[in-house]
């Protein structure tokens, strides 16, 4: 048994030796695998980074499968985040869990003493099991202590990112106990974040975090009077727990269901109709993002297609090769050795290039996922970035993928030359004896071209859709508006009244600016990262059976937001100065929720409950007319406005209005800030034209590029591949182009022959291509909105494109052809 344990390693040794010798004996055949799974294994592989970062993704943490995340159910939602005083409930009814920690993203203005500017960025507030469930070590300092975890208010501790850390303090280790100003309020640096944590994976984006501070000192972030570590109301925890060892999740999603039941039970007015949930950290992140799933399949089936054209294209080459090498096969079999052995021989020979073409196709993928990284999704006051990483997954994807490409690619042509009778594979390696044609590669090199088409409509419909949300109206006002952001209670401690007061003073002093028409304020930026949505209870309109409230998207704006932004009031009328705290709460909605909600009826009048910190009625004072507010291609969605003078907000969006370019009345705001108040800190100055660019488009641009680059990677792969085709026949049929040469054909009708042969290929290839693009036209309308997916210009254009390429591909060939010198010709032969 060693013995032959030996002989078998010996000969996997000779049959890699072999291949080696073969490979470097035939560089042009190997060049044009290596760049052909080169591209296929790069494109896929990007695209399976891109889709694990957004499904499966998991946290940074040691056993990371034991790591589950809990979420709160209700009618409308099964993924929203969890109160702090449920919480609280939570963690003393369970027994199931090892660990039990809150997560809540915060953004707030961050002072170093480092004579910098301050600037407003984001951080966590955290339980401080949070670190001993992520298995972190600080940087410098320590963690928090579990008494920190403890107290309301007491504990002003805080951990500093690495950036900031070098950044503000030069990395030095005196840092940790200095001091940090968050908001208004001096924090002790006790501990620095790890260098490679940046923050948590949510749904494929990272959210940059620059501090993090104990889940006790929520009050600091938040509204005067929110009340968040006791307010039931007030969900915003998202939960991680660690299972005992031996704990099952169906075990823990039974503990939780029946703890949020107690819960509910005890606290009927705010937990009424809600449950809890426990998911896997990936089972988490695709119940959260079941609508992305169609753009998710759509990439998959672009990495699929890129790299089947690529291993159509490899197994092509190796077939051109296959007439060479058939008597080379067709000797060792008469010397001895079994077909299995030189099958062996081409698949490991394949393998081999394959496996160099894996390893450049990971560098492609990981140029691709560092510019993919590079994107920013926020604005720069709150950096956010798509998580895109070449981990061990995705290499061992891409490996699995090219040795798997490798063994396919190899299969055909190995079993062609190993397999039949002897005098039939010796007689087949003569050009006068073997056939010009090929139905087998032309059947390959149709169907990369009916890829390619396939890629091409996508990317076509995904480059038209982009260009019309461009150049669509978003129902406000685009061009000459300037914005930017103020926090004067975060900033300065500013008391509530005396924010208004600064708010007001700015709105007039900016107003009376040469060159402004308005000025006004608001909550968010329209397509902006963050978003408001309240609870209500609509008036006159019947709930879904066991829901209780409806998730409604709204805003908070001042005076004029409307005139400033050009959103016109259908009927009723805007907000005004009589809109104040000891007025009657109103409200102003758009027309698609008066359609929705009072369907046939005027909804002036109606009354809409408002369920949060506080509940409170709101009369419907006006209608304006729908726009666009999360997404530049949602459909009409219900909305609702809010007047700034009768709630508690002061982290405020002004909006300048100006006759001209916008961003030159940067300087001139700056100054009427410091004529208002010298101390007060400016951030996110952007202009309207610029966030609609960066965010609104951001998804559909994205998904523009990725098709696009996939789609060139096809074209020239089947360009190749049709080139190989005709490149090969061409050389396999010279004898009868010679003898047609000889009795009379023109060199244009032997051109025009090639050429034909060409665009027969290409024609079926692009019917075939078209015909399934019309067929996934109904799957892929959601993804590429506004554009028809059936668009006969986008298809035109596809087959237009495709013939250009393949007249390109045919003209080096038959060029070859016509060139033939029938004398030389007929003496060879």
């Amino acid at each position: 048994m060693p013995i032959l344990n030996g002989m078998r390693i010996y000969g996997i040794y000779e049959d890699i030796r072999q291949a080696l010798r073969l490979i470097a004996s035939n560089r042009t055949l190997a060049l044009g695998v290596f760049f052909s799974l080169s591209l296929g294994i790069g494109v896929s592989t990007s695209v399976f980074s891109l889709i694990d970062s957004v499904l499966f993704r998991t946290l940074p943490a040691p056993q990371a499968d034991r790591v589950v995340q809990l979420a709160s159910v209700n009618p409308a939602s099964a993924v929203d985040p969890i109160s702090y005083a449920d919480f609280d409930d939570l963690r003393r009814r369970t027994s199931t869990f090892e660990i039990l920690t809150t997560v809540q993203d915060e953004a707030a203005t961050v002072d170093s003493h480092s004579g910098s500017q301050p600037r407003m960025t984001l951080g966590m507030l955290v339980g401080s099991d949070f670190f001993r469930l992520m298995r972190l070590q600080p940087s410098a300092g320590r963690v928090f202590r579990s008494d920190e975890d403890s107290v309301p208010d007491r504990d002003a501790v805080a951990m500093i990112s690495y950036d900031i850390w070098q950044r503000d303090f030069g990395g030095k280790a005196d840092a940790v106990g200095r001091t940090v100003r968050l908001n208004a309020r001096e924090f002790t640096i006790v501990g620095v974040m790890p260098q490679n944590f940046i923050g948590i994976n949510q749904g494929g984006a990272i959210i940059h975090s620059q501090f993090v501070v104990p889940r006790m000192m929520a009050a600091e972030f938040e509204d005067p009077g929110s009340q968040p570590l006791s307010n039931r109301n007030f969900r915003n925890a998202t939960v991680y727990g660690r299972l005992k060892p031996g704990i099952t999740l169906e075990q823990a999603r039974n503990e939780a269901v029946r703890a949020a039941s107690q819960i509910e039970q005890e606290n009927p007015a705010t937990n009424r109709g809600l449950s809890m949930a426990v998911y896997t950290l990936t089972g988490f992140r695709r119940a959260q993002s079941r609508g992305e799933l169609v753009t998710a399949m759509i990439f998959i089936l672009l990495g699929m297609l890129a790299l089947g054209i690529a291993c159509v294209n490899v197994g092509n080459l190796m077939l051109s090769a296959a007439p060479v090498r058939t008597r080379e096969t067709a000797v060792r079999l008469a010397m001895g050795a079994s077909p299995s052995r030189l099958v062996r021989q081409f698949i490991f020979e394949s393998c081999i290039l394959s496996g160099i073409a894996a390893v450049s196709g990971i560098g492609l993928a990981a140029l691709a996922a560092r510019w993919i990284g590079s994107i920013e999704m926020g604005s720069g006051m709150l950096p956010i970035t798509l998580d895109v990483q070449i981990d061990a997954r995705v290499a061992l994807f891409a490996f699995v993928a090219g040795l798997g490409s490798g063994i396919l690619s190899g299969m055909i042509p190995a079993i062609r030359c190993s397999h039949g009778d002897l005098n039939q594979l010796m007689r087949s390696s003569d050009p006068r004896v073997s056939g010009s044609r090929t139905p087998f590669r032309r059947i390959l090199v149709a169907g990369q071209i009916a890829a390619a088409a396939l890629v091409l409509v996508l990317s076509g419909l995904s480059l038209e859709s982009f260009s019309l949300l461009r150049k669509s109206d978003p129902g406000f006002r685009v061009s000459n508006v300037l914005t930017m952001a103020f926090s004067p209670i975060q900033s300065l401690g500013y008391s509530i009244p005396q924010s208004h007061q600064f708010y007001q003073q700015l709105v007039e002093r900016v107003r009376a600016m040469p060159g402004v028409q308005s000025a006004t304020l608001s909550h968010h930026v329209p397509f902006g990262v963050s978003s408001l949505s309240l609870n209500v209870v609509i008036d006159g309109y019947a709930m879904p059976e066991g829901q209780h409230t409806i998730g409604t998207q709204s805003e908070i704006v001042g005076d004029d937001y409307f005139e400033t932004l050009g959103i016109p009031i259908l009927r009723g009328r805007t907000f005004d100065q009589h809109d104040t705290k000891d007025s009657r709460k109103v409200v102003i909605i758009n027309q698609a929720m008066a359609d929705k909600y009072w369907p046939g009826q005027d909804a002036i009048g109606k009354h809409i409950e408002i369920q949060g910190t506080k509940t409170y009625s709101a009369e419907v004072v006006g209608i304006a007319r729908t726009a666009k507010y999360r997404r530049i291609g949602e459909r009409p969605l219900p909305f609702m406005y809010e007047p700034l003078n009768q709630t508690d907000e002061t982290f405020m969006y002004l909006f300048i209005a100006t006759k001209a370019d916008a961003g030159s009345f940067v300087s001139a705001a700056r100054n009427a800030v410091r004529d208002v108040d010298p101390l007060q800190p400016i951030y996110d100055i952007h202009t309207m034209s610029e966030i609609v660019r960066q965010q609104a488009l951001f998804e559909i641009r994205i998904l523009a590029q990725i098709a696009t680059g996939a789609g060139v990677v096809c074209v020239l792969l089947g360009v190749l591949g049709l080139y190989g085709m005709l490149a090969y026949s061409v050389s396999r049929r010279r004898r009868e182009m010679g003898i047609r040469i000889a009795v009379g054909a023109t060199k244009v009708r032997v051109f025009g022959l090639i050429v034909g042969d060409g665009l027969k290929l290409s024609a079926a290839g692009i019917t075939v291509g078209l015909f399934l693009a019309s067929s996934f036209g109904s799957p892929i309308s959601e993804l590429v909105t506004p554009a028809d997916p059936n668009d006969p210009l986008v298809y035109g254009i596809v087959a237009a494109s495709l013939v250009a390429v393949t007249l390109l591909s045919c003209y080096f060939p038959a060029r070859r052809a016509v060139q033939v010198d029938p004398n030389v010709c007929l003496r060879s032969e």
